[in-house]
């Protein structure tokens, strides 16, 4: 009995972690631990069904379904092991062949051994579960399985020595629980000629799946490759040190551990140390690490004698419930930033104290100079002339913005000018005395003077700024011009004064928005009252006229509630569309809006079908779904002839809902079905009792449908009829 609740017990937790494990498959290392934990599950459960049933016929069955998935057991612990110790690159397709040739082989004849006998010589039952008495292919087959955990486990035992401290305990904890196997595989062979006692191999590999469960999730061990990890972290030049929670230094990389060579002189051995025996000469630094805040700073060490600079970021590091677990310190070397900064410092003075002796011997291009540098912009045009007015020096943003035949003749400014070109900012020509760059020449200092230029039918507005030039006897000698496009500037201003007139605008039409919402909705409530004063009035209230009085109270009710909806759904979209999705019944959004108009469809004799599952749910705004649906019902009953017919339909596909709305009406040709949709082209088409419309229906939905994520088209054939559909997007949701 003991046999059978460890097995039930083994089973449980194998299947436990298998489903955990297929749920982390974040990479193909957790993929192959995840089936290598569904071959050991369903040996398991195997067992502990061949332990359970009474029937030999069953029995024997699940003895072989537990036996195949032992057999590839081994294969699969072995590619798992390959992959964990960086070795893949070997893991050919021949490779591949060779590893599970043998164990698929001894799957098969497992299968066919009751025709020809080569893995069993005869079978017994034994406490409640088969034991076999093994033919010599058989094994052979567990000598095999055999050398090859032996092989897992040396491989590992070798990787073991190589691998980074780090990464010791997780695989020794592996080699554990693969040397648990080990021993069930030389049990099976001992077991081999006495019989094989399954529950006890079922409990081992149990044990060993539990074992490398431990080691792979607790420590993430295929998170990343430890053997990746070694190779990256050393690589890098930048020196990183890791540090717990409790301040003690978990690791680091080579950049690291020469930092602190060359600061102190001595290989030190940082793993295991305390932070403060190390950073004791960087408090900020301590202090960050201590915190587990994260921080940047620089700091510097003396290597060998020299003063080295360093760049220090502290990173804090949580854990999956978002805890700080501790930091990771990254060092960038920049002593040659700060050699070449100091440099840079030092040729910086040294040209300041040349330019100052410099400036002592400057007199009259002295203050030429400093005018024209105080004058000079990066955003504008410059131009310096004599006094004469000819032009010594303009930049090339002078000669984009002033073409030659306006601005510049011959390199002179005077006698350059031109009617219909110069203007003030009230619109006034400026006449030619009063042109900015003759009054500078005149002697006049302009500032911030605003004009406009007309060319080529563009308008530039201009900022001009103009300063005469004085030798040191006091005689104008240049004027220096400083001109700046302020077009985008102004209009931005004349923006802003449109867009408040646009909000003025909007609040009126909120206003007016609100005066047509009580006068529409009082009106159709008046004829509410007005149907509910006629029931209660006998002489009006007769058998006669029963029928008709219900239907237009039905359909007064209808079309007020229709209104009250949409003018509460209108109120919410003043800000804009919104569409604001949820899960309703299809069903009931047809019939809903189906009834609606059987008054209308009946007039033209019309029979509307409705062919939707009851159980279909949609994820959609119901008042557009039921605005763009009245519309399409009602273009359908607009353009069929007396006695046709109107189906509406809905199926679902793989993203989208799918709603249908058929016709056997006249149809349209095909020049008619490309502009049905396009915002350019709207006609209002009679219908086939003279119906009107303002031909804007389509477009509406079009733009509401789109909006939903949705889409809308059309099929049609003159004569035939037309089939409006409308794509909705599925949700995941449940109603």
């Amino acid at each position: 009995m003991i046999f059978q609740i460890l097995t039930a017990i083994s089973a449980f937790i194998s299947l436990l972690l298998t489903i955990y494990a297929y749920n982390m498959k974040h990479s193909k290392y957790t993929v192959i631990f995840a089936l290598l934990m569904s071959e050991i599950t369903i040996f398991t459960l195997g067992s502990y069904k061949e332990l359970m049933v009474n029937d030999d016929t069953v029995k024997v069955l699940w003895s072989a379904v537990s036996q195949t998935c032992f057999l590839l057991t081994v294969p699969t612990l072995l590619i798992l092991i390959i992959i964990y110790i960086g070795k893949e690159n070997i893991l050919k397709p021949i490779m591949m062949l060779g590893i599970y040739f043998f164990p698929v082989l001894g799957v098969l004849l497992q299968w066919m051994d009751p025709y020809y006998h080569m893995m069993r010589n005869y079978i017994y039952i034994d406490k409640g579960s088969f034991a076999v008495n093994s033919a010599q292919f058989a094994l052979f087959i567990m000598v095999l399985e055999f050398n090859i955990i032996l092989v897992v486990l040396i491989l590992l035992l070798h990787f073991h020595k190589q691998i980074n401290v780090n990464y010791k305990k997780q695989t020794l904890t592996m080699g554990i629980g693969i040397l648990a196997t080990l021993i069930a595989s030389i049990y099976i062979i001992v077991k081999s000629y006495l019989g094989l006692h399954v529950p006890f191999i079922a409990i081992t590999l149990s044990i060993t799946g539990i074992i490398l469960f431990f080691s792979i999730f607790r420590y993430q061990l295929f998170s990343i490759a430890p053997i990746t990890r070694d190779k990256i972290f050393d690589i890098v030049q930048e020196g990183i040190i890791s540090v717990d929670n409790y301040g003690v230094i978990i690791d680091k990389n080579a950049a690291a551990d020469k930092f602190i060579y060359d600061t102190s002189g001595e290989n030190q051995e940082l793993i295991g140390g305390k932070l403060e025996d190390f950073l004791l000469n960087w408090p900020r630094w301590y202090q960050s690490c201590k915190s587990m805040k994260a921080d940047e700073f620089e700091i510097d060490a003396l290597k060998w004698g020299r003063k080295r600079y360093y760049y220090v970021k502290v990173y804090p590091v949580y854990n999956n419930n978002r805890k700080k677990r501790g930091t990771i310190s990254v060092l960038i070397d920049i002593t040659n930033r700060k050699m070449k900064e100091e440099e840079l410092s030092t040729a910086l003075e040294s040209n300041r104290s040349q330019l100052v002796n410099l400036s002592t011997e400057l007199s009259d291009q002295k203050l030429q100079v400093e005018t024209i540098i105080n004058t000079i912009s990066d955003i504008a045009c410059l131009s310096i002339s004599d006094k004469q007015g000819n032009l010594i020096y303009y930049s090339k943003a002078v000669k984009d913005y002033f073409l030659p035949n306006i601005y510049i003749v011959k390199d002179k400014i005077i006698n350059t000018y031109h009617k219909g070109v110069y203007y003030y900012e009230d619109g006034r020509e400026i006449q030619k005395d009063k042109l900015p760059l003759l009054r500078v020449l005149r002697g006049e200092k302009v500032v911030n003077f605003h004009f406009i230029m007309k060319n080529a039918g563009e308008d530039k507005h201009l900022l001009f700024n103009g300063t005469p030039i004085y030798s040191n006897s006091g005689s104008l000698t240049h004027g220096v011009y400083f001109i700046m496009d302020i077009t985008d500037n102004i209009l931005h201003r004349n923006l802003l004064a449109v867009t408040e007139q646009l909000k003025s605008m909007n609040a009126l039409k909120d206003k007016l928005f609100t005066v047509f919402t009580h006068d529409i909705r009082n009106p159709i409530a008046t004829m509410v009252s007005l149907v509910d004063i006629l029931e209660q009035d006998n002489e009006w209230y007769n058998t006669d006229c029963t029928e008709i009085l219900e239907e237009v109270k039905k359909q007064i009710n209808y079309t007020y509630n229709i209104i009250e909806n949409l003018l509460e759904w209108l109120n919410s979209q003043r800000e804009g569309l919104v569409i604001k999705p949820s899960l309703w019944n299809l069903t009931e959004i047809l019939q809903e809006t189906i009834s609606m108009y059987l008054v209308s469809a009946g007039v033209k004799k019309i029979s509307i079908f409705c062919n939707v599952n009851d159980k279909l749910t949609i994820f959609a705004d119901k008042e557009v779904l039921e605005l763009v649906l009245r519309n399409l019902l009602s273009n359908a009953i607009k353009f069929t002839e007396l006695g046709g017919n109107i189906w509406v339909e809905a199926y679902l596909t793989t993203n989208d809902t799918i709603i249908a709305v058929k016709d056997s009406g006249i149809g349209m040709d095909k020049n008619k079905l490309s502009q049905l949709f396009d915002e350019g082209y709207v006609n209002s088409t009679l219908g086939t009792a003279g119906e009107k419309g303002i031909g804007l229906g389509l477009l509406i939905c079009k733009e509401f449908i789109m909006k939903g994520g949705g889409k809308i088209w059309a099929e049609s054939k003159p004569g035939v009829g037309s089939t409006f559909y409308i794509s909705l997007l599925n949700s995941n949701k449940k109603l």
